[in-house]
């Protein structure tokens, strides 16, 4: 959640996530590479910054989103 709301210092955010128990230091490499290759996770440098929108919204709008917002797909 932390590089959803800035772009933070990859290394930081998986020694946070090692010290919480929460992810094994192995574990990153492939995990930030699955959000980067699934357009989740924005990764330029030593910095990341995640793209994911949370559930609720994207539920509450799934009905005619369309009508209602100009998209751009990357």
């Amino acid at each position: 959640m932390e590089l959803d709301e800035r772009p933070c210092n990859i290394h930081r955010a998986v020694r946070a996530l090692a010290a919480e128990g929460a992810l094994l230091p192995e574990q990153a490499e492939p995990a930030l590479d699955e959000l980067t290759r699934r357009r989740l996770l924005w990764q330029e440098g030593d910095l990341a910054f995640g793209l994911a929108v949370e559930a609720s919204l994207v539920n509450a709008h799934r009905e005619g989103w369309t009508q209602q917002w100009a998209g751009v797909w990357c």
